[in-house]
C-alpha cells in the first residue's frame, strides 16, 4: 500500500531481519512490487493455458464460462518460464539427491540404522534448508529479481527454525490424515503445500503460514 501511494520509492532505505544493513527498496525482495519490474507478458505464442468455454443450460440459455485447462500447454508454459532457473535449482537440490542415494546404499548393504539416520538428517536439516532456498530462488527468478544461490541459502538459513516447524506441522497433519482412510491425507498434503512458500517468501511464522 505504501509503495502504491508513493510513500516508499525505489531509493527508500528499508531493512528486515537477516539484512546486514539498510538497502534501497528497489534492491531488495520488494523490487517486484514496483510496477515496472513486473514480468513481461507472455508473447502470443505462449498465450495462457486456461481458456473460458461457454456452455448452455438445459433450456438453451448461456451458462457461465467454464475454465478449461490445456494440460499440455500448461506444461509447455511451465518449462518455458522455468528454463532459466532449472540448472541452478538442480545444483541446489543435489544434497537431497545425495542423501537419498546414500540412504538407499546403506539399506542395500544392510545398514538400516545408518539409513534411518540419513533419512532423519534429511528430514530435519536438508529438506527445510534446501527446500526453502529453492523456493526463494525460484520465486525471485520468475519475478525477474536477481538473487544468487548463496543469497537463497542465507534466506533459508535465517528462516530455518520456522521452516522446520512448518515441516513438522504439515507432515504431522498429513500423516494423521493418511491414517483416516488415506483420502484426508492426500487432501491435506495438497492444501498445506504452500505453507513453506509463505514462510520463506512472505516471512510468516510456521503457525501463521499453516493457518
Amino acid at each position: 500500500d505504501l509503495i502504491e501511494a508513493g510513500t516508499i520509492e525505489r531509493s527508500t532505505l528499508v531493512w528486515e531481519e537477516g539484512m546486514a544493513s539498510w538497502q534501497p527498496a528497489g534492491e531488495t525482495a520488494l523490487r517486484p512490487l514496483f510496477s515496472s519490474d513486473s514480468p513481461a507478458p507472455l508473447p502470443p505464442e505462449h498465450a495462457p493455458s486456461i481458456t473460458a468455454v461457454h456452455a448452455t443450460d438445459v433450456d438453451g440459455t448461456a451458462a457461465p464460462g467454464i475454465a478449461r485447462l490445456d494440460v499440455v500447454r500448461l506444461v509447455s508454459d511451465a518449462i518455458a518460464w522455468s528454463g532459466t532457473a532449472y540448472l541452478p535449482l538442480l545444483v541446489l537440490l543435489l544434497p537431497k539427491l545425495l542423501a537419498s542415494l546414500l540412504a538407499a546404499l546403506a539399506s542395500t548393504m544392510g545398514s538400516s540404522g545408518i539409513a534411518v539416520l540419513i533419512h532423519l538428517l534429511d528430514a530435519i536439516c536438508i529438506a527445510p534448508l534446501i527446500g526453502g532456498a529453492a523456493t526463494f530462488y525460484a520465486q525471485h527468478t520468475l519475478t525477474q529479481s536477481r538473487v544468487t544461490i548463496a543469497a537463497a541459502l542465507r534466506r533459508a538459513a535465517d528462516r530455518f527454525v520456522q521452516l522446520l516447524l512448518a515441516y513438522i506441522l504439515v507432515y504431522a497433519a498429513t500423516f494423521a490424515g493418511l491414517l483416516l482412510c488415506l483420502i484426508p491425507g492426500i487432501y491435506l498434503s495438497v492444501r498445506l503445500v504452500y505453507t513453506f512458500y509463505a514462510v520463506v517468501i512472505e516471512n510468516r511464522s510456521a503457525t501463521d503460514a499453516f493457518k
